[in-house]
């Protein structure tokens, strides 16, 4: 990577997890102010991109999904389980369970499928507002050391590739911010994360991963006078 030694953007780089939490509307405050109150630019990777776009294709599947189990005459809706249904991704199944849960509770058939399509509604509105939130979109890193230097902490292969992707953004004049609420492959792994880069370019400034609260409060210390 190479330092061209521009000015500091006061930009967040954002990972797929952290737009989905908010688009699905799974109660993070914080992922919300950060997106959508905070005036800080959003910044995403092609992967990111990739990932954040087929969110309305997953999110009809599951529509679908449970629009077919509320019509049917002999199952429940209640009974539906997030693991056998192959279409999910990692960051579907807290939102499928919370969805698939509050519509159980309602007391008949209309009322539960009021709730699906208001919901769809919201989601819709939701992914629009966040496209448009974060145009921004940085080159993808191919550095290839980099790649397999941290393939060796992370262990998923899209996220090591975002990781770069920020890695290389921060290296060119980004502000290093680098929000995410995967804690398993990034955040509890995040020291490992920030020496394996500085150790394959020592000129390299190391990324500040956190998820959203911890973000929100480096921004608002860079705005404390």
């Amino acid at each position: 990577m190479s330092i061209d030694g521009p000015e500091r953007l006061p930009g967040v780089f954002c990972d797929t997890s952290v737009l989905l939490r908010y688009v699905l509307g799974q109660g993070d405050t914080a992922a919300q102010e950060l997106l959508i109150e905070k005036e800080n630019s959003k910044i995403i990777s092609p992967k990111v991109k990739e990932e954040f776009e087929i969110v309305p294709e997953r999110k009809e599947e599951i529509y679908l999904d449970f629009m077919e189990l509320l019509t049917s005459e002999d199952r429940s809706i209640a009974e539906a389980k997030a693991e056998d249904r192959d279409y999910l991704k990692t960051n579907d199944v807290d939102f499928f369970k919370s969805l698939r849960d509050e519509i159980a509770s309602k007391d008949d058939k209309r009322a539960k499928l009021k709730t699906l399509r208001e919901k769809q509604k919201i989601i819709d509105q939701r992914w629009g507002r966040v496209s448009a939130l974060v145009e921004d979109t940085k080159e993808q890193n191919d550095d290839l050391g980099l790649i397999l230097k941290l393939g060796r902490i992370v262990d998923n292969e899209d996220d090591v590739q975002v990781i770069c992707d920020a890695a290389r953004w921060s290296d060119n004049g980004g502000s290093g911010l680098f929000c995410t609420l995967d804690y398993h492959d990034i955040i509890n792994n995040r020291d490992e994360i920030r020496e394996a880069i500085l150790d394959y370019d020592e000129n390299c400034d190391s990324l500040k991963i956190g998820d959203p609260s911890g973000i929100l409060s480096r921004l608002d210390d860079q705005d404390d006078p």
